[in-house]
């Protein structure tokens, strides 16, 4: 992190870049990136009664030992239709046979999401309590409200679909009627729409 605590953000990247001499690939791609996020602000933890509460990702100087709260490997979502319809049924299968699920994959795949499923999972359902978990909040809506659509957003949608539309048909009406056509060519190799024979 920054030295001036003004400084720190919610996400906090380094980079490090080597030394022309020390490789021969583009100097100027960084050869290491580290992430801090701050969960104090992502989550609205107060840092005057817990602390600074930091996540790092890849970090470039190994943290002090006595630091440590522990060390994971984790492997990032695959987000697709299949993930988001596996995540509209996860309430069906939540606390049965004694499994719970938590993780960022429940929601939208950010860290703020891993805490907040974990925190519902660790305090409903297994009983457990944190001393910090009464400022935690769901995370979907953290910086607003549920966005919606309004009237001018349908119509712009409307519109869009109806050149969507009109394209697909004049494309097809062109693609009739060159085939048809006996004194057209189709040239698809060079991706011409048709040319005239050469009599």
């Amino acid at each position: 992190m920054p030295h001036e605590t003004r400084a720190w953000s919610a996400w906090n990247l380094i980079t490090q870049t080597p030394t022309p001499s020390t490789t021969t690939t583009d100097a100027s791609a960084p050869s290491s990136v580290c992430l801090t996020y701050n969960m104090n602000i992502l989550q609205h933890i107060p840092t005057a009664t817990f602390g600074d509460i930091l996540v790092t990702l890849n970090p470039i100087h190994a943290p002090d030992p006595s630091t440590i709260q522990g060390r994971w490997i984790y492997h990032h979502p695959l987000y697709n239709a299949a993930m988001i319809r596996s995540q509209k049924l996860l309430p069906r299968i939540q606390n049965t046979r004694g499994v719970s699920y938590a993780g960022a994959w429940t929601k939208y795949g950010f860290h703020e999401d891993g805490i907040t499923s974990g925190l519902e999972v660790g305090t409903k359902v297994l009983g457990g309590s944190v001393e910090w978990s009464e400022g935690v909040r769901d995370s979907t809506y953290a910086r607003g409200r549920r966005p919606g659509l309004g009237w001018l957003d349908w119509v712009v949608r409307v519109l869009l679909g109806l050149i969507g539309f009109a394209i697909w048909v004049e494309e097809g009406f062109r693609e009739v009627c060159l085939r048809d056509d006996p004194d057209v060519v189709m040239d698809v190799r060079e991706g011409k729409g048709g040319q005239k024979k050469v009599q």
